[in-house]
C-alpha cells in the first residue's frame, strides 16, 4: 500500500478511464497530455524518451477503420486520438486534409500540456490502467522490468523537480527488477471493474482501490 499524500496525481493512460476516475475521486480538474489518449505501453516509454518530439506530425496521422468505426492513429507512437480530431469530420466522416490541418492546433494545445507536465514539482503519483491496446498497433504489451527501467529513467530525465511513484493497474507481468529486487518507485494493483462495460469503468471499484492504498491528494498545492 502507498499510504501517502501527493501534490499531483497524474494519469499515464493507457485509457481515458484513468483520468476520469482520478478527476472524479479527488476532484481534480488539471489536464495533462495522456488524459484522453489510448497510449500503448511501448508508446508511453517512447514519448518520454523522445521528449514528445514526434507528436501530431502530419505524415504520421492515419485514419484507420477499427471494429468500432473510423479513428485517427499516430503511426509513429501508436497513440489512438479519439478526441483530438472531431473537427476534422464532415458528416461524421474523417477528411484527410482536415486531419492534417488540425495537427497545428493540436500541437499548440499539447505543447502547453507537455510543458506543464515537465514543469511540475513536489510529490507525484503517476497512475496507469491497463496496457493501452490498439487494434492496428503491433507492439502492444504489458509492462516488464526492462520497459519500466526505461520509463523511470526517462521520467527522471524529463521531470527533474519531483519525487514520484508509479501505480500500475491491471498492467504488469513482472515481480522483480532485472537485479532480482523489487523495482523502486513501482506499485502494482488491480481495479475490480465489476463487469462494468462503460468506458469510465466502475466507480465502486476505483473507490475501493484509492481507499485501500491510502492515496491522498494535497489540494493546497
Amino acid at each position: 500500500m502507498l499510504n501517502q499524500e501527493f501534490d499531483h496525481i497524474i494519469s499515464l493512460g493507457g485509457h481515458c478511464q484513468t483520468a476520469y476516475q482520478i478527476r472524479r475521486y479527488f476532484n481534480i480538474d488539471t489536464a495533462y497530455p495522456f488524459d484522453w489518449w489510448v497510449t500503448p505501453t511501448v508508446a508511453l516509454v517512447d514519448l518520454f524518451e523522445s521528449g514528445f518530439a514526434n507528436l501530431f506530425r502530419e505524415e504520421n496521422m492515419k485514419i484507420v477503420q477499427e471494429e468500432t468505426g473510423p479513428a485517427v492513429m499516430c503511426s509513429h507512437y501508436g497513440i489512438m486520438h479519439y478526441h483530438d480530431f472531431d473537427e476534422a469530420k464532415i458528416n461524421g466522416v474523417y477528411n484527410p486534409y482536415l486531419v492534417r490541418s488540425k495537427c497545428n492546433a493540436n500541437n499548440s494545445k499539447y505543447s502547453y500540456l507537455v510543458k506543464k507536465l515537465i514543469s511540475i514539482s513536489g510529490r507525484v503519483l503517476f497512475i496507469r490502467f491497463s496496457h493501452g491496446w490498439a487494434q492496428f498497433y503491433d507492439k502492444t504489451t504489458m509492462f516488464n522490468d526492462y520497459l519500466l527501467t526505461r520509463l523511470i529513467k526517462s521520467i527522471n530525465n524529463n521531470i527533474t523537480n519531483i519525487e514520484f511513484n508509479i501505480l500500475l493497474l491491471n498492467d504488469y507481468n513482472f515481480d522483480y527488477g532485472m537485479d532480482g529486487n523489487p523495482i523502486e518507485k513501482i506499485y502494482t494493483s488491480v481495479v475490480n471493474n465489476y463487469e462494468e462495460k462503460q468506458w469510465h469503468g466502475s466507480n465502486q471499484g476505483w473507490d475501493e482501490l484509492f481507499s485501500y492504498h491510502g492515496i491522498k491528494y494535497n489540494k493546497n498545492v
